[in-house]
């Protein structure tokens, strides 16, 4: 058996993603002109702390080793957080609706369920297609997964709630293929059925990161809170590339391709393959779209630092 190559390019760059995050929530604080109300619980919505809390549950889980107790393997637990998996994309648009409304209640509730009840790591392999086995690597890879369910919402605020309503539903579509191998199973779909309606959903994926990038370029109001929230749409692309690219499942219907591809190659090779040779047309697409929309946003976000500094200052420097 081919042991697998060692990370490279693209594997090593949603490590970026927890990075990107931990720079700028230490930048808006020490660019905070009163730090104090940043940290602060007086304000009467500030979900910020309610996405760190929630972090830290999920971390505090890995460490406790709770994933070795006994009730970890039961058949009624592992059932309810597969639920909540297929629950993905209504949970996201809560946290959308959470915002829209500041509702303490609707955070709560969205991030709860995001968060599996603090049980993230129990299902990090599913989003990040990495198996890990000591608690550093785990906790990593489970940040990651909680970027990929929360990051577009990190920095969100509702100045302007069209902002809002636009990511809450780009999450609720793209998050909604969470719930199609359960609702298959539900319904008893065919194959076919289950493999048409999962191309749609892969298809409006990429769609709605087009139309993101499309309606910044479009409108000023939408580019700067694009701008303010853009290190938290950038995590979560940068978590997704990572085993889109590594992966490719979709795009392959042979089996001995589909191991080769995850297996057998490297990052380099991979590329090379998708943009040079143009062997997979779809493929290249959705990735190509992803890692542009990645470098828009990082510089939509470099661009407006001025702007963003002065709104620092004049608002109150939250979070979100």
């Amino acid at each position: 058996m081919m042991n697998q190559p060692p990370p490279t390019i693209v594997q090593e760059a949603t490590h970026a993603a927890w990075i990107l995050v931990a720079i700028e929530t230490t930048y808006r604080l020490f660019r905070c002109g009163n730090r104090l109300n940043l940290l602060s619980w007086d304000s009467q919505f500030q979900p910020a702390k309610m996405f760190f809390v929630a972090y830290l549950l999920c971390i505090l889980t890995i460490l406790l080793d709770l994933k070795s107790h006994k009730f970890a393997k039961s058949k009624y637990l592992l059932s309810f957080l597969n639920i909540l998996v297929a629950l993905d994309g209504v949970v996201a648009f809560l946290m959308g609706l959470g915002i829209y409304f500041q509702s303490n209640f609707l955070m709560f509730l969205s991030i709860l369920l995001s968060s599996k009840i603090f049980l993230l790591h129990f299902l990090s392999r599913m989003v990040t297609g990495e198996t890990s086995t000591d608690k550093f690597s785990l906790t990593i890879q489970t940040t990651k997964t909680y970027l990929h369910h929360v990051g577009n919402f990190l920095f969100l605020s509702n100045r302007l709630p069209n902002v809002v309503l636009i990511v809450a539903v780009w999450r609720f579509i793209s998050m909604s293929g969470h719930a199609l191998p359960f609702i298959a199973d539900l319904c008893k779909w065919p194959p076919a059925l289950f493999e048409h309606m999962n191309w749609i959903i892969n298809r409006s994926r990429t769609a709605l990161i087009m139309l993101a990038v499309l309606l910044c370029l479009l409108f000023a109001d939408i580019r700067r809170e694009f701008a303010v929230s853009a290190v938290g749409h950038l995590s979560y692309l940068l978590v997704r590339i990572g085993p889109v690219f590594r992966v490719g499942a979709k795009y392959f219907d042979n089996p001995i391709e589909k191991k080769r591809w995850s297996n057998e190659l490297t990052d380099l090779q991979r590329l090379y393959i998708l943009f040079v040779q143009f062997t997979y047309p779809l493929f290249a697409f959705e990735i190509g779209t992803m890692m542009a929309a990645c470098l828009y946003f990082l510089l939509l976000r470099v661009m407006n630092t001025p702007q963003f500094i002065d709104d620092i200052h004049q608002e109150g420097c939250v979070l979100v």
